[in-house]
């Protein structure tokens, strides 16, 4: 007998990823339609269709506010990265000197320390972005963050094309490539998060 249950994943789509004042009611009759014997196959097609709906219509309405948000948020992007090139030497000795105490003293030990730093403190950054990005485009949060993130996705993919060819190449490479794209999900998921948190700060604000 099939459970009454929907597949979850398309269900969390369904609740966190359709806005607009029919988005609750979609979710129950959805939900209801399915219990009565509709397959995960018509579950999927109608969560995907009303997602692209709810996407085109935010799109449609405020699509150059999106436009905006996701501009400032790359030009705060680039500064917050900036800033920490600028930074990052004086990191890099505190960081010296709190690793000088180690007992693994080899150069491939220090870079990896370095390149973990680099990439949390890179993260935190995209958290702040994330927050601004959504702060600008409160419409249709949990829309901006994703394309704010997977817009950090597009503008790592030549880069990582690259790295992908030289693994194929040599061996050797896949280590890089596998940090590297460690990296980009890493910085795709802070800005992502950073969005919803915002959107959770919105939420507790507008209760009060």
């Amino acid at each position: 007998m099939k459970s009454a249950t929907p597949p979850k994943f398309a269900a969390w789509l369904l609740y966190h990823q359709v806005s607009g004042y029919r988005a609750e009611s979609l979710v129950g009759d959805l939900t209801e339609e399915y219990a009565h014997g509709r397959g995960n196959g018509w579950y999927w097609g109608q969560v995907l269709w009303a997602v692209a709906r709810s996407y085109s219509r935010a799109l449609r309405l405020y699509g150059p506010r999106l436009l905006v948000a996701v501009a400032a948020g790359w030009c705060a992007l680039v500064v917050g990265i900036a800033i920490l090139d600028r930074i990052w030497p004086i990191v890099q000795q505190a960081l010296s000197a709190l690793i000088g105490d180690l007992p693994t003293q080899r150069p491939e030990t220090r870079h990896a320390f370095y390149d973990v730093a680099w990439a949390l403190l890179a993260g935190c950054i995209d958290v702040v972005v994330g927050r601004l990005v959504v702060r600008i485009y409160r419409t249709h949060p949990r829309f901006v963050a994703t394309v704010f993130a997977l817009s950090i996705l597009v503008y790592r993919l030549p880069f990582m094309y690259g790295l992908v060819i030289g693994a194929f190449e040599d061996p050797k490479h896949t280590p890089l490539l596998v940090q590297e794209a460690a990296f980009t999900v890493l910085w795709m998921a802070c800005a992502w998060f950073g969005g919803l948190w915002q959107r959770r700060i919105d939420i507790n604000s507008t209760k009060r």
